[in-house]
């Protein structure tokens, strides 16, 4: 009795119940906002954070001396300002004749990689660039190496110092139609991978990711393009079979188009997808457990529906997901954020779980960057009338003590250090649920009460998150000895 008495009085002076307010951090760029111009209405942008900070953004800029398109990577210092180090004078332009970058990313010694289409000689190319922002003439032909015309729609991926294409042919036969590709840093394709070079696929590559054990998870289409499917491969190609039905899930039919993807691995394997369906005016966020199979503890049956909403991006931190999206009514760039086990509404972030962006810059906001205390949106003005804005806007993620009101409503009481039997009680309301998470965020055991063995559990330190029947979700590290 005095042990449980002693943690009800430990918890009334340390516990951890937190609001998470963002706002503008108007000491970066010019009140919070970077911006750069191109004249040209039909470019992404790309756009990396470094670990000190600094960002990478790669656009693309119609040359009006030339008449020709250029692939550009600007660097901001971690203020927002122009890195004059950098390129020429913060600014590092592709040598290629008329040409659209469509990724970047860089290696763990900080080379920065360029892909994308050289329209001139109808080539795909792939530019290494040193951390200052100059050509890597060492890496392939004078720091560029081609890609064979005959594949089109290549997508990207780098992983453990290789770069991954998935190729997709555009003939009409071929025994490598549709696959995926590796070269080392020195821009030579890797003979010894799969087959030939290749790990061939029966399906059209949208997206694909190389999971840390280096298997593959591929977004395409089936060969008629009328139905979606999300497969898993073995670091060999063939199929996992123990993911969805034979190594295949059918997500949806009719119009493949519409549709985007993107992809988490974190909690115990778990692949998260967004869907955008933009002609029906909502999303879903689809969670799906290492074995292709819905995980019904999130949302409706695994699916988490998102009204009036085209979803963009999404990060996992602390176990809240942080959604990046465009509101169709009133076209304002939001970031909405939800419980990442149950797809509840975070409602200790923002404005009840909802930041609508305030800044002029956000009519197609693609990339969302999340730290610990800030995050940074990037994006670009796609209706400007003669040019295209791209921006990069940064805000403060601010944790401060809930109200004593909702610390009376979200107390719990329960012995820490832990032993074999952890029983959590509330002061004010029920407790119907707990979950002990990894440090590392993955999933270790759950109950469907307000008490769990942990009896088998090795002695370290865990996350235990408890539910409870007002709503709210109580996060505390434990220790078992």
């Amino acid at each position: 009795m005095k042990k449980i008495l002693f943690s009800f009085l430990l918890l009334n002076f340390s516990l951890n119940v937190f609001s998470q307010s963002i706002d503008i951090d108007n000491n970066y760029g010019d009140n919070g906002v970077t911006v750069i111009s191109s004249k040209t209405t039909n470019d992404p942008t790309r756009s990396i954070l470094l670990a000190d900070g600094s960002l990478l953004m790669s656009v693309l800029k119609y040359n009006e001396t030339t008449s020709s398109h250029e692939s550009v990577i600007i660097k901001y210092t971690s203020q927002g300002e122009i890195d004059t180090s950098f390129g020429n004078n913060g600014i590092y332009t592709s040598d290629i004749d008329d040409d659209n970058g469509l990724d970047t990313f860089i290696d763990s010694n900080g080379n920065i990689f360029l892909t994308g289409q050289d329209f001139n000689l109808d080539k795909n190319f792939i530019v290494k660039v040193t951390p200052n922002g100059v050509n890597d003439t060492s890496f392939g032909n004078n720091g560029k190496k081609e890609i064979d015309p005959k594949y089109i729609n290549l997508r990207y991926f780098f992983r453990d110092d290789y770069i991954y294409v998935g190729v997709n042919y555009s003939g009409a036969t071929s025994s490598d139609q549709y696959g995926i590709k590796r070269l080392d840093l020195n821009g030579d394709f890797d003979t010894s991978f799969g087959s030939g070079g290749i790990i061939s696929i029966d399906n059209f590559i949208n997206e694909f990711y190389v999971t840390e054990s280096n298997e593959f998870v591929i977004v395409g289409s089936d060969s008629s393009f009328s139905t979606l499917t999300i497969s898993k491969h073995n670091t060999d190609g063939t199929l996992d079979t123990d993911f969805g039905t034979n190594g295949i899930l059918f997500t949806g039919s009719g119009d493949t188009s519409g549709r985007y993807f993107t992809f988490n691995e974190a909690q115990n394997n778990l692949f998260m997808t967004i869907g955008n369906i933009g002609a029906n005016t909502y999303s879903e966020i689809y969670k799906y457990n290492s074995n292709g199979e819905l995980d019904n503890n999130f949302g409706t049956s695994g699916i988490k529906t998102v009204d009036n909403y085209y979803l963009t991006n999404l990060k996992l931190l602390n176990q809240s997901l942080y959604v990046l999206g465009i509101k169709f009514d009133t076209l304002d760039t939001q970031i909405l954020s939800f419980n990442s086990v149950d797809a509840s509404t975070n409602t200790n972030f923002a404005d009840n779980g909802i930041f609508i962006e305030p800044t002029t810059f956000t009519q197609f906001a693609i990339n969302l960057h999340l730290r610990e205390d800030y995050l940074i949106v990037t994006g670009k003005n796609q209706y400007a009338s003669d040019n295209v804005e791209h921006f990069s806007s940064k805000y403060t993620l601010v944790f401060s003590t809930a109200s004593t009101k909702d610390i009376e409503t979200q107390k719990i009481v329960f012995e820490n250090p832990i032993k074999d039997i952890v029983e959590v009680k509330a002061a004010l309301s029920k407790v119907n649920k707990l979950d002990i998470f990894a440090l590392n965020g993955k999933l270790i055991k759950s109950s469907e009460s307000n008490v769990i063995r942990t009896d088998e559990l090795p002695n370290n330190v865990y996350i235990l998150n408890s539910y409870l029947d007002n709503g709210n979700v109580v996060s505390h590290k434990i220790i078992k000895k």
